[in-house]
């Protein structure tokens, strides 16, 4: 950790940079795992701050010896406002410039909600670049694995376990040599002059082969296909949902930073739901001793004065989260009306209470949740730990099989208990929503399938949320 790497090339001093508005609660773990890999330097924007910002990053600057950075650039939003222009891409091109100036070779341009991930988990963006003959490409573009909203996520969850579910999209996020002939740096790459020097993170050339790619902000569907059903050896991490708590939210951050977007709320979100235009889920497995090893580093990361922060931090995130559901609820619900699609499938239980209220969305006769929170095996046999019942008739499960790849179904019994778990997250959860199942006989195999019987209709629960919380809609 933290040491530069030569290659052929020569010496590689690498920077990442991103804007942020009131992002103090994620600044420590963004600069912390970006040093981790092997990133020189962090660089962050900030503008419009309302809470300890300026403080955390002060504290940075000196826990990492000024290899974090930080400007203040109200002024350059202002302008930007004024002028109609896109401060995010000003941001940028002002700090891809300094970079230069200041002799780092590349500089990467995500947000606070990204990070920048080697598949193995353990290479440095130095050891990735020359492992993959990339360090002379001009752009190298890392396309986004998006995190799956899980319902019953804490707030402020640790960001790896060692399974994980992702999401591949064709969008990217690129790092720029800064020796390139650069005409402009955008949000999601940069054009260049009179050069095809762009590259994807296996190393091969990024295409520009149909009209909807926006100048290589998005793979190609051609390219996409190829790679879609494979995480690439480096990705950008998408931390778009977090918790149902921080996603609602970070809808109070509004977009002034995008054109001048003076809407009161965050509006490029599609609810706490997967993203219907990315991949379906896809195993992400991560070695513990590297997980271990990382989560030791972000301990030892940490000072007295960086938790200090993270309580003023986190505090503040929970009164936005109170204020979003302020808004909603004035004017008669006048933006939770018109912005219903932010809500898709959030089961906050303010949002829940403002439902009820408007009378307003899916019927609650159609929806069922269900939640396998533990699967394990007792001797021999697989025991499934979680609840479900139908949020209108509030009937829970009274039947469940599984299928093994073997071929085999399996009935499994099925002990109703109490689960307080659900109880916390459902206003109108069954006392005795909770299950512990267990199969008839020696389990063989992997699971193929998992169908279980509320009221008089039969439900199949996808496995890719397994064991984490699935929404069923009656179509």
């Amino acid at each position: 950790m933290f040491v530069a790497v030569f290659d052929e090339s020569g010496f590689m001093k690498i920077k990442v940079v991103a804007i942020a508005k009131d992002e103090a609660a994620y600044l420590p773990e963004w600069c912390f795992h970006h040093l981790y890999f092997g990133f020189d330097a962090c660089e962050v924007w900030l503008n419009n701050i309302t809470d300890n910002s300026i403080e955390v990053c002060k504290t940075l600057v000196t826990r990492t010896q000024n290899r974090f950075s930080w400007v203040m650039a109200d002024d350059l939003l202002a302008s930007c406002n004024v002028k109609g222009k896109n401060f995010q891409t000003e941001a940028y091109n002002i700090a891809f410039g300094q970079a230069r100036r200041q002799g780092f070779s590349h500089v990467l341009f995500i947000d606070l909600d990204e990070l920048w991930i080697p598949h193995d988990f353990q290479s440095s963006i130095h050891d990735y670049l020359a492992s993959k003959d990339l360090t002379q490409a001009d752009v190298v573009s890392f396309n986004w694995a998006i995190d799956t909203p899980l319902h019953l996520r804490p707030a402020y969850a640790r960001p790896f376990s060692d399974l994980m579910w992702v999401h591949n999209n064709r969008h990217v996020k690129s790092l720029v040599r800064t020796s390139a002939k650069v005409e402009r740096i955008n949000i999601h790459t940069a054009r260049l002059k009179n050069s095809e020097n762009f590259f994807l993170a296996d190393g091969r050339p990024f295409k520009l082969l149909e009209d909807d790619q926006h100048e290589r902000s998005l793979m190609s569907r051609q390219q996409f296909e190829v790679r879609e059903k494979r995480l690439a050896g480096a990705f950008i991490y998408h931390r778009i949902y977090r918790s149902q708590h921080e996603y609602l939210s970070s809808l109070d951050k509004g977009r002034r930073h995008a054109s001048n977007d003076a809407r009161p709320l965050k509006l490029n979100r599609l609810g706490y739901r997967s993203d219907p235009k990315s991949t379906k889920a896809k195993r992400y497995n991560i070695d513990q001793q590297h997980i271990n090893e990382y989560e030791a580093a972000w301990g030892s990361f940490l000072t007295s004065e960086l938790v200090s922060h993270q309580s003023s931090s986190r505090a503040f995130v929970t009164n936005r989260y109170e204020t979003v559901l302020t808004k909603l609820q004035e004017n008669d619900c006048y933006l939770f009306a018109r912005y219903q699609g932010l809500f898709h499938s959030v089961t906050d239980k303010g949002i829940q209470r403002l439902r009820r209220k408007l009378n307003w969305g899916p019927k609650p006769s159609s929806i069922n949740y269900v939640a396998v929170t533990d699967i394990s095996l007792f001797s021999g046999q697989i025991v499934l730990k979680g609840y479900g019942f139908n949020l209108h008739s509030r009937k829970v499960i009274s039947g469940a099989t599984l299928l093994s790849s073997s071929g085999r179904e399996y009935s499994l019994s099925i002990s109703p208990v109490t689960s307080e778990i659900a109880a916390d997250a459902f206003d109108r959860a069954p006392e005795k929503c909770g299950f512990v199942m267990r199969s008839d006989a020696q389990w063989d195999g992997t699971i193929e399938s998992f169908c279980v019987t509320i009221g008089e209709h039969d439900y199949t629960v996808p496995l890719d949320f397994l064991p984490s919380i699935s929404i069923l809609e009656v179509n």
